[in-house]
């Protein structure tokens, strides 16, 4: 698990905190990207940079480098990955633009109504994504997707194929540019 936020570092550990949970080892705020020289402009939602750069640091951690799945052209983790957020214009965005499952919570917008053929998931609340989780333990351990267990649908017919050129995030991919030092 890993955050990614416009929030601060400390509000989210607060957060964290009150609720007696251990935060994310892996966790980007506007804190973490705002003293980055470079990019200039991907660092914001619902540029894909935040969340490239929370995957480098969780397949750092796993010393993990794989390029990226040929057939989906995704990496193959990203079946596995979801992000989660209130406002459809950024984090909706932001998880189109990386090809995975956006869950929203209706916090702050609670007339959106997610499109599930975009790989959009009503998430009403976090004890629904838990017990969620919980209940399709033993699917997650065999490899099925997030979208098999929450839109009963294949991964690769929400998210198929994209040519090369297309993928948004291929400038990292290709080192065009570079992620910030650690």
């Amino acid at each position: 698990m890993a955050i990614v936020s416009s929030g601060h570092t400390e509000y989210i550990q607060a957060v964290f905190k009150a609720q007696g949970l251990q935060p994310p080892k892996i966790l980007i705020s506007s804190d973490t990207t705002r003293e980055l020289t470079e990019p200039k402009r991907d660092k914001f939602k619902p540029e894909v940079y935040l969340l490239g750069l929370a995957h480098f640091h969780a397949s750092d951690r796993q010393g993990i480098r794989e390029s990226s799945n040929t057939y989906l052209g995704r990496h193959p983790d990203k079946q596995h990955m979801m992000y989660i957020g209130d406002d459809p214009s950024k984090d909706g965005k932001l998880a189109e633009n990386a090809r995975i499952l956006y869950g929203f919570v209706p916090f702050v917008k609670p007339e959106f109504v997610p499109d599930t053929s975009r790989g959009q998931v009503f998430i009403p609340d976090f004890l629904f994504l838990a017990k969620t989780l919980r209940d399709n333990h033993a699917a997650l351990e065999k490899g099925e997707s997030l979208s098999e267990i929450f839109l009963k649908k294949p991964d690769k017919e929400i998210f198929p194929p994209v040519a090369e050129g297309q993928r948004p995030f291929n400038r990292y991919l290709r080192g065009e540019k570079q992620f910030p030092p650690r």
